[in-house]
């Protein structure tokens, strides 16, 4: 399982400090990436977690589509290191398919650069993943407070983790209903660096004790910013105080009460809150409401459906798929990185689109008596804020049947979109039980790659899909997305990979309800029939 955090805050608050705590050597990642080492605090740092990787795959990488730099790698040494800071430094110009400006010198871009770090996680981050997470990728963002755009290289985060200072309140207020459509349905957790002295469990609680106070008092202020809708009430980021940690003065050489208390908190908080993602509470309450009761099973039923099946987006293109183009015309390659990030960047730009209008429309959803008067108005906003919460998160979580090269991203988001793209010459060709097959298609349709013999089949299941990723080829030609009108790239990976992820969590959010309500159901009816109707209207 591969979770996700992304760190918010803006530079200098420590987020870079807390960060180097994830990785096995934090000494040698605080050296270079603090803000009093290597300043790097302009674009997004990657850390990608795991315990299996061996000491070559331990590696820093930078990611920029347009630099000449764009893939270089390093040693994760700190040989490597001081390597990787030269080139950045004195190398980095754009690369010849920016042919304006090939070959001058350039500055590192915010929305688009990335370190990414793979490393073996520390004590600290092993506690964390416990024995299901396998991978753990946190992205700490460029060091502006509540830079919004920012945001969109994290949008697809299982937990959203905000470093606030007393000073930096007021900056958040004025950004928190700009993150709250990216965030939603997420775990998010607050720590406020408040720099006290602690030295015991009594200065501990004091220090909580303000904590909270600040945190009273920036909650009473995001009040004036809610609109009373029924998802508010469930969104951790409009509500602060439930999950906020003091952070304290560390010591500068040695662990000391005030940083071993932050470590034991930490570590309880972002554990639990990996391990159960907000759907999970409300799915527990939901359970309990609806088999404790006697209610009528086809109203709820058919509310249901009727909340999800309303949320439509408009296609205004009457022009056909680009899907030809992309293929033959594109110059395509199944790698991230040889792909040179465009696939990669679609795909996170339309789950930006997409959490954002799932918001919009929730939040205007309301409690209907006079349609539904059989399903009680608890129910009505216990569905809304579930079916809220799964959808949201299964948005964010990719899915696909393969997997790559050890040094290629994982999960390989590019393969699985261009994937989506392929489902009907996949479908038809059975090429599901055969790689040879798999990806003589991609070849035939241009989609080039240096490693075709590492691809194998791995279907990579999450908990928000139900266990229905197998089915995403199935639901895109069930549900014809790839025949549904798109004029570019972004709109073809929208119409094919990203709606079938939303489509996975109506699936699987539809077999949790039935299943609750104890309603047998053949799931190849679920799957021909009630996703048929595509969520795309031109």
């Amino acid at each position: 399982m591969i979770k996700k955090i992304g760190i918010v805050g803006r530079a200098r608050v420590g987020k870079s400090l807390l960060c180097s705590r994830f990785c096995e050597d934090s000494n040698l990642i605080r050296q270079h990436f603090a803000s009093d080492g290597g300043d790097f605090t302009k674009i997004n740092i990657q850390y990608v977690l795991n315990n299996n990787l061996s000491s070559e795959q331990q590696t820093i990488r930078f990611i920029s589509p347009n630099s000449s730099l764009n893939g270089i790698r390093y040693p994760l040494t700190e040989e490597g290191l001081k390597d990787f800071e030269y080139q950045i430094t004195h190398n980095n110009t754009f690369s010849k398919l920016s042919s304006e400006n090939a070959g001058e010198n350039k500055q590192l871009d915010p929305k688009l650069d990335v370190i990414e770090i793979n490393s073996r996680p520390s004590q600290l981050a092993t506690e964390i993943m416990g024995n299901r997470i396998q991978s753990l990728i946190i992205t700490d963002t460029p060091g502006v407070s509540g830079n919004v755009e920012g945001l969109e290289n994290i949008n697809d985060a299982d937990l959203y983790l905000f470093m606030m200072r007393s000073d930096n309140l007021s900056e958040y207020e004025k950004s928190v209903k700009k993150m709250e459509p990216i965030i939603g349905g997420a775990r998010v957790l607050f720590i406020y660096n408040i720099r006290d002295e602690i030295l015991d469990d009594i200065d501990y609680k004091e220090t909580l004790n303000t904590t909270i106070k600040a945190m009273k008092d920036f909650e009473s202020k995001l009040a004036i910013l809610k609109t009373n809708s029924i998802i508010e009430n469930s969104i951790e980021l409009l509500n602060p105080i439930k999950s906020v940690i003091p952070m304290g003065n560390f010591h500068k050489k040695r662990v000391n009460f005030a940083e071993q208390k932050f470590n034991q908190e930490l570590q309880t908080r972002l554990h639990n809150m990996l391990e159960k993602p907000l759907y999970k509470q409300e799915e527990n309450v939901l359970k309990t409401e609806l088999q404790n009761q006697i209610l009528d099973k086809g109203y709820i039923v058919e509310f249901t459906n009727k909340i999800i099946d309303d949320f439509h987006l408009i296609n205004i293109s009457n022009k056909p798929t680009y899907k030809n183009h992309y293929l033959h015309h594109e110059s395509h390659d199944r790698v991230m990185s040889r792909d040179n990030y465009r696939t990669l960047y679609d795909v996170n730009f339309n789950k930006g689109i997409l959490l954002s209008k799932l918001h919009e429309y929730f939040s205007k959803l309301s409690v209907n008596l006079n349609s539904y008067s059989n399903v009680p108005a608890q129910l009505q906003e216990l569905i809304i804020k579930y079916t809220y919460s799964r959808l949201s998160l299964a948005i964010k979580k990719d899915c696909g049947h393969t997997l790559g090269h050890h040094f290629e991203s994982n999960p390989p988001v590019t393969m699985w979109a261009q994937e989506a793209i392929l489902a009907e010459e996949i479908i038809s060709n059975s090429a599901l039980i055969n790689s040879s097959i798999y990806t003589s298609i991609f070849k035939k349709n241009g989609i080039t790659s240096a490693s075709w013999s590492s691809v194998k089949f791995c279907t990579i299941e999450h908990e928000e899909h139900g266990g229905f990723c197998k089915e995403k080829l199935n639901i895109i030609m069930n549900s014809d997305l790839n025949r549904v009108a798109s004029t570019n790239s972004q709109e073809l990976i929208l119409n094919s990979y990203n709606l079938a992820l939303f489509l996975l969590g109506k699936l699987a959010t539809l077999k949790t309800i039935y299943d609750f309500l104890g309603i047998s159901l053949n799931e190849s009816k679920l799957l021909s029939g009630t996703i048929r109707a595509t969520t795309i209207h031109n």
